[in-house]
């Protein structure tokens, strides 16, 4: 699609379907649910929120690498971390 002039701010082109923004704002939701839960020191809960969102992205880009790479370090740190106190 061509455009005469850039979308403005809040604009999107037509070819992004209202749904396609949904799944995106989701999308979004998740990876920062699993950084709120990561600076919480919840690495479980960072783990299991990132986990739902790397089978969202392709195999293979720079994104799911590094998801992966941060969903391993939440695991480990999970593994190590001490109960809550009473």
């Amino acid at each position: 699609m061509i455009f005469s002039s850039p979308p403005q701010f809040g604009q999107c082109p037509r070819s992004i379907s209202n749904t396609r923004l949904s799944s995106l704002t989701q999308l979004s939701r998740t990876d920062l649910a699993g950084s709120a839960a990561w600076e919480q020191r919840d690495y479980a809960g960072a783990a299991t929120q990132w986990k739902r969102l790397l089978v969202q992205i392709p195999v293979g880009t720079a994104r799911h690498g590094e998801l992966a790479r941060a969903i391993d370090r939440a695991e480990q740190r999970a593994g190590m971390a001490l109960p809550a106190p009473p």
